[in-house]
């Protein structure tokens, strides 16, 4: 071992001071969560916050009922297109003479 001699702070000492100051800075910074939740909960309460989120709410509301009604008639197309498929294009015969092919019809 190196040989150093008295006078100084032990390793177990700095530790124990680090741990300390931590557990003070634990305590320290949960009054401060606690302090702020409780000034964040009296705000929300307020009525001029509530009447916002209530408008906000049915804005939303309104905007999700929109995009529904879009969503349902473009899916009720597709289901419509689907559900009788027709592949049709044109071609040319070797002699040049135009045919359309056409599938899935009866």
């Amino acid at each position: 071992a190196r040989g150093r001699k008295g006078g100084g702070v032990s390793a177990g000492a700095a530790v124990a001071a680090a741990l300390d100051a931590g557990e003070e800075l634990t305590e320290a910074l949960g009054e401060t969560m606690k302090a702020a939740k409780a000034r964040a909960a009296k705000a929300a309460a307020a009525p001029r916050l509530r009447v916002a989120r209530t408008v906000v709410a049915a804005i939303a509301v309104a905007a999700s009922v929109h995009y529904y009604k879009q969503f349902s008639d473009y899916a009720w197309s597709l289901a419509e297109g689907m559900s009788q498929p027709s592949i049709m294009f044109r071609a040319h015969l070797r002699n040049g003479q135009p045919v359309v092919v056409d599938d899935y019809r009866e």
